[in-house]
């Protein structure tokens, strides 16, 4: 067991001291297999009772943080308060899940989830790194100084703005969970608390609990750790932004429906004529992007699954979505040796070269649709373009140099056809 998982085991076992024994590897995969199936249990629900340290974090928040105007400042904007607030949100948030039925899965499953999912490993990968791939790791250990300087650091202002770390998605490997954006706001609230003139507290209030709001906690967690299709469902309803993100910020290109609402965000943005930037934001992040660390991303799920669809809609979808396509995948090819459009500015050109390679690998696949006839062509008149192609080994597509042979030679034979035509033409004249 790594030290993360040897801290998160001492301290959930204390934790669910009080909830129940702490879940063998055997009930987590009976878990694991029933939330799959059945979806989650919260017929036996019971509120969350806090403790006297909970409460008094609690009390602490809202009056000292949140303040008697309701004015939000968050932590006062000092990162220690902040650690300290989400640590303890994190520990409410999970004694949520676990009354709404939410098991803690054990680390071998957490991690791999993870990994599908975010595309990064958070048993190896540094926080440091992890950061810049829009991701964290909690760190709840006191006496790791460094880990926790590192925290507070990533969670601080940026002249005079919040950290995008408040954007990332934070695994806690207590209880191994995420959230973005998690907040006590999220999980507590205080009613019915007094003051005077001088604002002294003379009346403590009661702790209530928010949690009935902020349910997409309890189906973020039920999906990415346990698969389930009825918090699948619930999130393409409710918060369908979540399910996007994981593709386009993580790559997450492997599931049909996340890539049909995928799609479907992509024609909304791009049809929309009030918007100058729709080319830029629709395809933000679409078939290819940039991790944080500056590696080219590519799709191939999303550019596989819409190959599928666009073979196998109606012909209404087919013309308004390649209208959508063809956009893209024209004016990738064209950029090799024209004019770049401003969607495509952050690509190099080798970059460029190789999403059109993919384009054009896929879309040849597609039995049934049109002719990729821009890209055929630059295999005949790009010889920069194919030997790029050659020389990274065809980017190991399977089957890609018969496939560039033979749309080459279907180019040639085009161009001769026209010519011929043409040359007839001008003799019957």
């Amino acid at each position: 067991m790594n030290k993360y998982g040897y801290v998160a085991f001492v301290l959930v076992t204390l934790l669910l001291a009080a909830c129940g024994s702490v879940p063998t590897q055997e009930e987590n995969a009976q878990h694991q297999e029933q939330v799959q199936t059945q979806g989650i249990d919260s017929s036996n629900y019971v509120p969350m009772k806090t403790t006297k340290e909970e409460d008094k974090a609690i009390r602490d928040y809202w009056i000292n943080v949140v303040g008697f105007d309701d004015i939000y400042e968050f932590a006062g904007e000092d990162p220690t308060d902040q650690e300290k607030y989400l640590g303890m949100a994190f520990q409410l948030m999970y004694k949520e899940l676990n009354c709404h039925g939410y098991k803690r899965p054990d680390d071998e499953l957490a991690y791999r989830r993870m990994k599908e999912i975010f595309g990064s490993d958070f048993e190896t990968t540094s926080n440091r790194d992890l950061y810049k791939l829009r991701l964290y790791r909690f760190v709840s250990d006191t006496t790791d100084e460094k880990g926790r300087k590192e925290q507070r650091e990533a969670m601080g202002m940026r002249d005079g703005q919040y950290s995008p770390f408040w954007r990332y998605y934070v695994f806690d490997p207590r209880y191994n969970i995420i959230a973005k954006d998690l907040d006590m706001r999220d999980l507590s609230g205080l009613s019915g608390y007094e003051f005077d003139d001088d604002y002294n507290v003379t009346k403590v209030g009661v702790v209530t609990s928010n949690f009935k709001n902020n349910l997409q906690l309890l189906y973020q967690n039920n999906y990415v750790f346990y698969g389930s299709k009825s918090a699948f469902t619930w999130l393409r309803q409710h918060n369908s932004d979540f399910l996007t993100d994981l593709c386009r910020l993580y790559g997450y290109d492997t599931v049909p429906e996340i890539n049909r609402l995928v799609i479907a965000d992509v024609e909304e943005n791009w049809y929309d004529y009030s918007d100058k930037n729709r080319f830029i934001v629709a395809y933000r992040d679409f078939f290819a992007r940039h991790d944080g660390l500056g590696r080219l991303c590519i799709h191939e799920g999303i550019l596989q699954y819409l190959c599928s669809y666009l073979n196998d809609c109606q012909e209404s979808d087919f013309v308004r979505f390649d209208m959508v396509f063809t956009d893209y995948k024209e004016n990738i090819v064209q950029s090799l040796r024209g004019k770049v459009p401003p969607f495509l500015e952050e690509f190099t050109k080798e970059e460029r070269m190789k999403i059109a390679a993919y384009i054009g690998y896929y879309y040849d696949r597609a039995v049934g649709i049109t002719t990729y006839e821009p890209f055929r062509e630059e295999l005949v008149d790009n010889e920069e373009f194919v030997s790029y192609i050659k020389e990274n080994g065809y980017f190991g597509l399977e089957g890609f140099p018969e496939t560039m042979e033979r749309l080459t030679n279907e180019a040639i034979e085009w161009r001769e056809t026209l010519q011929g035509a043409a040359k007839s033409s001008a003799e019957g004249m």
